[in-house]
């Protein structure tokens, strides 16, 4: 029969006693150990030679010259020295043999009875109980380090995701890649397989393969491989969200651009047809239809030149190129644009306009800006006051800043659109036809453009109170200063 290739084991038997060593090496002879045997005669040597040594197990002297056995049992646990140990002693107490046991030994040999049998079946019992023991502790640990990979997998998802470039997400996940696993060096890359110790596709959503995860220098478990399996994956979902983004920004930056140069060409035509139709309200149009007819024309064209208006701010807004100018200057001219032009608008409405602005010291502004948000929320508050209504405008100062105030009695505003009120293309159901819904989302950018805040309260039978606040020393900088001289404070719109 052919011989089963087993280790040969290794021993150390610690004695200090040369007729009890040779009693063992007999014994391990006569049982046909396998072994190579090392022997010292103190716990110093046997220390000594641990350190820089391995062993399958210990045979160990209870009494030793300066250290007896238990204290070097102690030792070896303080140590970390896992090496299973079997104790031989002269003496045959069952209490000092559960003690020794307890202290950590394997098991305990009477030297009195130690047999070639016995002693056989102590070492291999104790070299199998250490084996196994180190097997538990290597499962135990590569356990613990898949749980830790999987808690960074986790974290490296979100980076990964987040990423919107396709160039971010090969580097992120290769830089995750390295830190997860611990390899030498990893990269992703687009294209056709390339070597490396490991290398896992990058499958986008339809079984395509966009490219590979490529891992060198280190051993890889099969941990590691179902790890960089999961990368992977991520890579793949997030390189095509990565393309999709630029594609879709590439779209925005299209119709962006398609918006703001029709826009600006609509404005010609529009400006002749607003001149026109006042030329011809003067000159030609004598009885009431005619008046009527070319001042509905009037209002189109005004109409149309605010949507203008606002679809070139909703542009600039989103390419983060949205400015306002402000200057120091006095309320004074405000309050008298008001009066001369809102006041007779909302009478010949059938409502009531009040103004009441403080006597307030100058503040930084700018003026065409102000106008806009203040008209935006008049027209609003014209807009859904029923005739004979009342509207106010009012402002005053509260502490560093001026604070605007719109309110109304009309018929209120729902709690579930209040948080959604300033987002981009937000309506009413009754007005949805009257406009582009772009309103309140450029009067936000605008205040915040300032440095300032805007927020509206509303109940439904209770009329509506817009308030937003501008800063009387204008909007400051990163570091909370106030710029030197008149500034555009770019804005991204609402957050």
């Amino acid at each position: 029969m052919e011989k089963t290739n087993v280790a040969r084991l290794r021993l150390l038997l610690v004695d200090d006693d040369e007729v009890d060593r040779i009693a063992v090496r007999r014994a391990l002879r006569a049982a046909a150990v396998d072994a190579d045997v090392r022997e010292v005669t103190s716990a110093e040597a046997a220390l000594e030679i641990l350190a820089a040594e391995a062993f399958d197990c210990l045979l160990l002297d209870l009494f030793l010259p300066g250290r007896d056995g238990r204290s070097l049992l102690g030792e070896l646990k303080r140590r970390g020295i896992g090496l299973p140990v079997v104790m031989l002693t002269g003496q045959g107490d069952e209490e000092l043999a559960v003690e020794l046991l307890h202290a950590g030994a394997a098991d305990y040999l009477s030297k009195a009875a130690l047999g070639p049998e016995r002693l056989a079946q102590s070492v291999r019992y104790a070299t199998e109980l250490g084996r196994a023991r180190l097997q538990a502790e290597a499962a135990e640990a590569a356990r613990d380090r898949h749980v830790r990979q999987l808690q960074q997998l986790a974290g490296a998802a979100a980076s990964i995701h987040g990423s919107l470039s396709v160039d971010d997400v090969l580097e992120a996940v290769a830089r995750h890649t390295r830190e997860i696993i611990g390899c030498a060096d990893a990269r992703a890359e687009l294209g056709g397989k390339a070597g490396g110790d490991l290398h896992v596709p990058l499958v986008g959503r339809g079984g395509n393969e966009l490219g590979q995860l490529v891992l060198r220098g280190a051993h890889f478990s099969p941990s590691d491989t179902a790890i960089a399996s999961q990368l992977a994956q991520l890579a793949a979902v997030a390189i095509e969200n990565a393309r999709l983004h630029e594609v879709s920004q590439a779209a925005v930056h299209a119709r962006d651009e398609m918006v703001a140069v029709v826009s600006h060409d609509l404005r010609n035509p529009l400006n002749v047809v607003s001149m026109c139709t006042e030329a011809a309200l003067r000159r030609f149009c004598k009885d009431e239809a005619a008046v009527r007819l070319m001042d509905r024309i009037r209002r189109a064209g005004d109409q149309m030149s605010r949507l203008i208006a606002d679809l070139l701010d909703l542009t600039r807004i989103q390419a983060g190129k949205f400015a306002v100018s402000p200057e120091m200057q006095s309320l004074a001219p405000i309050a008298e644009e008001l009066q001369e032009s809102w006041v007779p608008l909302a009478e010949r409405e059938g409502r009531s306009l009040e103004l009441s602005i403080d006597e307030l010291p100058q503040l930084a502004f700018d003026r065409d800006r102000l106008l806009q948000v203040l008209s935006n929320l008049l027209g609003n508050a014209l807009k859904f006051t029923q005739p004979g209504g009342h509207i106010g405008v009012a402002a005053s100062r509260e502490g560093d800043a001026v604070r605007f105030l719109v309110e109304d009695d009309g018929p209120g505003i729902e709690a579930a659109l209040l948080p959604v009120l300033f987002t981009r293309h937000m309506q009413a159901r009754e007005t949805a036809h009257l406009g582009a819904g772009l309103g309140l989302y450029i009067a936000r950018a605008i205040v915040e453009a300032h440095g300032g805040a805007i927020g509206v309260e509303s109940e439904v039978g209770e009329g509506t109170r817009f308030w937003f606040t501008i800063p009387v020393e204008g909007p400051k900088d990163e570091a909370g200063c106030v710029p030197a001289s008149p500034s555009g404070t770019g804005t991204g719109g609402p957050r």
